[in-house]
């Protein structure tokens, strides 16, 4: 479609997920792409199946669906890694929905993953192993999973990667959870 001056491509995440990976795909195309999925700070009305929390999660889906299919066998040697600002807490408030919390969950998708697993110390959801009474705990420091995907995607060295990128010399390395 036409708007003002120029024609804009749809820029919704899913499409731009598409374009992304077919740009990946190229043998001279970019290694890293960026696609931000907004909404997802649910105070009211999540919904298990039909709330907005659920409508989030499966556009999530759809993005890591389109850059599955366009990348090809490229998703061979593919991450794809979900990152948020802020974790949730673990019960339900008045609304329906959930409030800003401590603790939070990533996902990883791609060919480079070595099977589905949970990379965790999981305390589970008892009162006591809450973070304050109502947060989820959190076990692992989410930068050495991005520090480990660094590692598998370029080939650097973890030490490095937590130095020079973190900032954090002690940063654990996780690769080989993921990886190996």
């Amino acid at each position: 479609p036409m708007m003002g001056m120029g024609w804009f491509p749809n820029r919704d995440p899913v499409h731009l997920a598409t374009d992304a990976a077919r740009a990946m795909r190229a043998e001279d195309g970019p290694r890293v792409a960026v696609i931000k999925v907004h909404d997802f700070d649910t105070h009211a009305g999540q919904g298990a199946e039909y709330g907005q929390l659920s409508s989030q999660l499966e556009i999530v889906d759809n993005v890591i669906s389109a850059f599955n299919a366009e990348l090809g066998s490229k998703w061979n040697d593919a991450i794809i890694l979900t990152a948020t600002e802020f974790g949730r807490t673990v019960a339900q408030n008045g609304s329906e929905g959930t409030d800003h919390g401590y603790g939070s969950v990533g996902l990883l998708a791609g060919g480079l993953l070595n099977g589905a697993r949970i990379v965790a110390d999981w305390p589970g959801l008892d009162q006591k192993n809450l973070f304050q009474g109502r947060d989820l705990m959190s076990t692992l420091d989410y930068r050495a999973v991005c520090a480990a995907c660094l590692e598998a995607a370029f080939g650097l060295e973890h030490d490095v990667i937590a130095d020079q990128v973190f900032f954090e010399p002690k940063l654990p390395r996780v690769f080989d959870e993921l990886f190996v």
